[in-house]
């Protein structure tokens, strides 16, 4: 019974690395170029015209689908170094691929790939290591009063930009790439990380720095390249900046508030 019970548990191991390592290399050669991008997106328009012809006018389109590959290599690269405590990002990285997915059908450039990476993903969590001891928890309340203006304004914004690729003509330089729907579906993305974050699930903080650091790189963007199309503009940037910062305090919060128990615990045990 023991043997089998650890023939279980190592299969279902060697089946979570590797639909982690399918998702990484999906990662990898699917959305490699937008990572790079995400450093290339802040050069001088003359210099990544050069790069890339024509694509300084899609400044913010660039970067924002940069802070989409970042957030979920990064979701994955969790999984693969700490995953007994990266659940909630699991959780993330599986909404990204899925709204992904949504966003790709909705502005008309779905590949299909997506359907794999959703079943890898989908496989990931569910042979995750601590899937069966997560339970339901309640949220924080102070962590979900922090992170509100975040989740709360990233869906209006995503529901501005869903909106506005559905308006848009097929000819438009923008629509036709898709770029309003993927922008809509990144503003989806950090709701719900932000959300996640106020959990208490475990690797909850890391679900929500995640939300934060892509909220801020496109608060930033907004505000450095406040014409560029989904930009915000400087005044709305300085906002989202703002509400990603106050979305990183409240993981300290939460990742206060799920260390105490542990740490008294320990030194419950300690003592006794």
């Amino acid at each position: 019974m023991v043997a089998e019970h650890r023939n279980a548990r190592r299969w279902r191991a060697i089946g979570f690395y590797a639909a982690v390592g399918l998702g990484l290399l999906l990662v990898a050669f699917g959305l490699g170029e937008l990572l790079f991008l995400g450093f290339a997106g802040w050069l001088g328009a003359d210099v990544l015209d050069d790069l890339y012809p024509g694509a300084s006018i899609h400044r913010v389109h660039i970067l924002g689908h940069a802070i989409v590959a970042w957030m979920l290599a990064l979701c994955l690269l969790a999984q693969a170094v700490r995953p007994r405590t990266s659940f909630a990002t699991s959780g993330l990285a599986l909404a990204i691929i899925v709204i992904y997915t949504a966003a790709s059908l909705v502005s008309g450039v779905f590949s299909g790939l997506e359907l794999v990476g959703i079943a890898a993903l989908a496989a990931m969590v569910w042979l995750h290591p601590t899937r069966r001891a997560t339970a339901l928890l309640p949220v924080r309340p102070a962590s979900l009063l922090l992170a509100a203006p975040l989740a709360v304004g990233a869906a209006i914004y995503a529901a501005t930009q869903i909106g506005t690729q559905l308006a848009a003509s097929s000819s438009e330089p923008h629509a036709m790439f898709g770029h309003y729907g993927i922008m809509g579906g990144l503003a989806a993305m950090v709701a719900i990380g932000a959300l996640l974050g106020s959990s208490s699930l475990g690797g909850a903080p890391v679900s929500g720095l995640l939300a934060a650091g892509g909220a801020l790189a496109f608060g930033v963007a907004s505000i450095v390249f406040p014409s560029s199309a989904s930009s915000l503009g400087m005044a709305l940037g300085f906002g989202v900046a703002a509400a990603a910062l106050a979305t990183a305090a409240g993981t300290v919060v939460a990742r206060h508030d799920l260390e105490a128990p542990m740490k008294m615990a320990r030194h419950g045990q300690q003592s006794g």
